[in-house]
């Protein structure tokens, strides 16, 4: 009886779902996996990515983005990647092993001479699996930690998710971090 309790209690602990959340910036803390941008442009470019976090100065030849424009302490680790690509799709490729994966993303309204409209398209495993569609406001609101994409239907392997900004005009996307089980 007590073998049979004892291997209860192994099918229980290992059967544990655990989140695991991939930074922009410092990646997959179990795997140590960092997400990659792409393509890779010479900063400074149009569309280029740029790398933001709460120390960088405010600079607006490199990005809109800086912290004194938004709330880096809203923001997870207060680190960001954002870009507003002209020619081809910005991509956030991420590699994890789950059953589930939500994606976070700052999502500005109004901002000042800049693209704020977002058209993003989500594929995982080389199968496109769900969009998101923003058209700012007047409001001028920044808003921090929005769910753009989850899927909870996903078998226990290896997947890898490809994250793109893409549409006929600029398409703004504004990548915070990622959440798998």
């Amino acid at each position: 009886l007590a073998l049979f309790t004892f291997s209860l209690f192994i099918a229980a602990a290992t059967s544990v779902l655990v989140n695991v959340t991939v930074d922009d910036t410092f990646g997959d803390p179990t795997t140590g996996i960092i997400p990659q941008y792409l393509p890779i442009d010479p900063p400074g470019t149009i569309g280029a990515w740029h790398s933001g976090n709460s120390s960088e100065q405010d600079d607006w030849t490199t990005s809109h983005w800086t912290p004194g424009i938004l709330d880096v302490l809203k923001i997870h680790n207060q680190t960001w990647h954002d870009s507003t690509p002209a020619n081809g799709p910005a991509q956030v490729v991420v590699n994890f092993t789950g059953t589930a994966v939500y994606v976070y993303n700052v999502v500005p309204n109004m901002v000042w001479e800049t693209v704020t409209t977002s058209n993003m398209t989500f594929a995982i495993d080389d199968s496109v699996v769900g969009s998101f569609v923003h058209m700012p406001n007047n409001s001028g609101v920044t808003l921090y930690n929005q769910l753009v994409y989850s899927n909870t239907e996903l078998e226990l392997a290896p997947h890898t998710i490809v994250i793109s900004a893409e549409g006929d005009s600029h398409s703004f996307i504004l990548f915070d971090y990622l959440l798998y089980t």
